[in-house]
């Protein structure tokens, strides 16, 4: 089976992505529904050419599905 890329591949990556209530370890609250929180970042991801994001909440699993499966927005 030959090689898919024949040539190095690039992609634009956010490494340290925070779920809708990860401020909240914070004290703070963003103003955001869940939903609306995850269809900015979808957007923002989007605009910028974002094709890889890593979701950081230090073992809280929670909210992980909504992001990776932006059609359930």
């Amino acid at each position: 089976m030959p090689d898919k890329f024949t040539k190095a591949q690039f992609w634009k990556c956010a490494l340290q992505v925070n779920p809708s209530t990860y401020i909240e370890y914070r004290g703070a609250d963003h103003k955001l529904s869940e939903d609306d929180y995850n269809a900015q970042l979808l957007r923002i991801c989007q605009e910028e050419n974002i094709k890889i994001i890593g979701i950081a909440d230090h073992g809280n699993v929670d909210g992980v599905d909504k992001i990776r499966k932006p059609h359930v927005l």
